[in-house]
């Protein structure tokens, strides 16, 4: 991958809340709890497409809660990362694009089609960042942004419980408890997998379905079901949190 960048980097204000807008809706929950997002298309070219994504949660008709991000498409895999304070420097295929955040806490989001990304490309990028390879609408298995965590079910589960993960972020109180927990697991292998349940036959079929060769070594499934509960980002606090605590605190059988 070469070095040299073209002459002219491309600006993206990640601000931008323009009248171009696609509006999306999750409702097909059981109960008053839903997902909007409103796409804001900032930059297309031959190479990448941005777009701003602003997803609000509702329950029962009261935001509670948002969370806000800068994605990136891309065909090419030739990309690196670098950032100077909150300006962030996104180059595709030796073309720069440089992006104002609206705020330290919108993240970037790289929506790659190829697999083959460099190594170490987030290194020494300290901004929230999901890299998300051989992205496609039909795939099941992504990464999320922190390295222990995937998910694993149709691109809808993915979405959500992406979203109820940022909007933990709301939850001060019961974030720190879970950044607490994860810094008492430092030096562990932690591999947890978050499966959408599939009811056939009268039953709930989970790992039984999930490929062989994508599984990691002591990964935890955890079964969940998004859309059951009032308070979803609060539930699925709970279940990750009694996952470390399990780990830390381990039960002995009498």
């Amino acid at each position: 991958m070469s070095n040299e960048s073209n002459a002219t980097p491309i600006k993206i204000d990640g601000k931008v809340n323009t009248p171009s807008v696609i509006i999306e809706e999750l409702d097909e929950a059981t109960q008053d709890f839903r997902v909007e997002r409103q796409r804001f298309t900032l930059h297309k070219d031959a190479r990448v497409m941005v777009e701003r994504w602003v997803q609000t949660a509702k329950l029962d008709w009261e935001d509670a809660g948002e969370s806000d991000e800068i994605v990136i498409w891309s065909r090419s895999s030739d990309i690196a990362l670098s950032q100077a304070g909150s300006q962030l420097n996104v180059r595709v295929d030796n073309q720069d694009y440089l992006i104002s955040p609206s705020t330290a806490s919108q993240r970037l989001t790289l929506q790659v089609l190829k697999s083959d990304l460099p190594l170490g490309l987030a290194e020494g990028f300290n901004w929230p960042l999901r890299i998300d390879s051989g992205a496609s609408s039909s795939k099941t298995l992504i990464q999320t942004e922190d390295e222990y965590l995937r998910i694993y079910g149709t691109p809808q589960f993915q979405f959500r419980i992406l979203n109820q993960l940022a909007l933990l972020d709301g939850h001060r109180e019961l974030k720190a408890l879970l950044d607490d927990s994860k810094n008492a697991l430092a030096g562990r292998v932690v591999n947890v997998l978050i499966m959408e349940q599939s009811v056939k036959a009268g039953g709930v079929i989970g790992a039984s379905v999930f490929p062989a060769p994508y599984a990691r070594e002591s990964e935890i499934a955890l079964l969940y079901n998004p859309y059951d509960g009032v308070d979803s980002d609060t539930e699925l606090f709970k279940l990750l949190y009694r996952i470390f605590d399990s780990i830390i605190s381990p039960s002995v059988p009498a």
